[in-house]
């Protein structure tokens, strides 16, 4: 499993698209979760 450190943690938090970034995962916003399907169905 993927441990993310308090530096990263910072960096990921500052992305527009997370909503919530901690040790051991990220919460991507609604936003981010639409584009995502949008660009897979091209």
């Amino acid at each position: 499993m993927k441990k993310y450190n308090k530096v990263q943690i910072e960096e990921i938090s500052n992305n527009p698209y997370v909503l919530r970034c901690w040790e051991t995962g990220i919460t991507f916003t609604k936003e981010c979760k639409i584009e995502s399907v949008k660009l897979w169905n091209k």
